[in-house]
C-alpha cells in the first residue's frame, strides 16, 4: 500500500516472465515522481508497503532470481533520494522495514549467496548516508536493528562465514567513532542492536575464532 500526499506522476511496472503474485495497492495525491518495478523471473509474491509524504524521487527493485517472498515496508517523510535492491541468487526469506525522516540517500542491498533469513529494521532521523549490507555465505540467521538520529555515516557489516552464536548489544549517547564488525568463522547465530544519538561515525568489530558466545566491544570517542 501506497499512501502519498502531493503526488504528480505515478509509474508502476509488473512485468512477471513466470507464474506470480503479485499484489499492489496505491493511493496518491500530487506526487512528483514515482517509478515502481517488480520483475521476478520465477514463481514469487513480492509484498511492497510505501507511505511516502513530500517525495522527490523513490526507485524500487525486487527482481529475485529464484522462488523468494520479499517483504518491503518503507515510511518516509522529506526524501530526497531512495534506492532499494532486494537481489537474491537463491530461495530465501527477506523482510526489510526502513522508516526515515528529512533522508539524504539511503542504499540497501540484501545479497545472500545461499538459502538464508535476514530481517533488518532501520529508523532515522535527519540522516545523511546510511549504508548496509548482510551478505552471508552459508545458511544463517541475521537480526540487525539500528535506531539512529542526527547520522552522519553508519557502515555496517554482518559477514559470517559458518553458523556461530554471537550477541551484540550497545547503546551509545555523543559517539564519535564506534566501530562494529560481526564475522564469525564457526557455526554463529547473529544479532546486534545498536541505538545512538549524535553519532558521527559507528564501526564495531565482532571477530571470534572458535564457537563461541563472546561479547566485545570497543568505543571510541575524538
Amino acid at each position: 500500500m501506497w499512501l502519498t500526499e502531493e503526488l504528480t506522476s505515478l509509474k508502476f511496472y509488473v512485468v512477471p516472465e513466470e507464474p506470480t503474485y503479485t499484489n499492489v495497492n496505491v493511493v496518491t495525491e500530487e506526487l512528483t515522481s514515482l517509478k515502481f518495478y517488480v520483475v521476478p523471473e520465477e514463481p514469487t509474491s513480492p509484498n511492497v508497503n510505501v507511505l511516502t509524504e513530500e517525495l522527490t524521487s523513490l526507485k524500487f527493485y525486487v527482481v529475485p532470481d529464484e522462488p523468494t517472498s520479499p517483504n518491503v515496508n518503507v515510511l518516509t517523510e522529506e526524501l530526497t533520494s531512495l534506492k532499494f535492491y532486494v537481489v537474491p541468487e537463491e530461495p530465501t526469506y527477506t523482510k526489510v522495514n526502513v522508516v526515515t525522516e528529512e533522508l539524504t540517500s539511503l542504499k540497501f542491498y540484501v545479497v545472500p549467496e545461499e538459502p538464508t533469513y535476514t530481517k533488518v529494521n532501520v529508523v532515522t532521523e535527519e540522516l545523511t548516508s546510511l549504508k548496509f549490507y548482510v551478505v552471508p555465505e552459508e545458511p544463517t540467521y541475521t537480526k540487525v536493528n539500528v535506531v539512529t538520529e542526527e547520522l552522519t555515516s553508519l557502515k555496517f557489516y554482518v559477514v559470517p562465514e559458518e553458523p556461530t552464536y554471537t550477541k551484540v548489544n550497545v547503546v551509545t549517547e555523543e559517539l564519535t567513532s564506534l566501530k562494529f564488525y560481526v564475522v564469525p568463522e564457526e557455526p554463529t547465530y547473529t544479532k546486534v542492536n545498536v541505538v545512538t544519538e549524535e553519532l558521527t561515525s559507528l564501526k564495531f568489530y565482532v571477530v571470534p575464532e572458535e564457537p563461541t558466545s563472546r561479547k566485545s566491544m570497543w568505543l571510541q570517542r575524538n
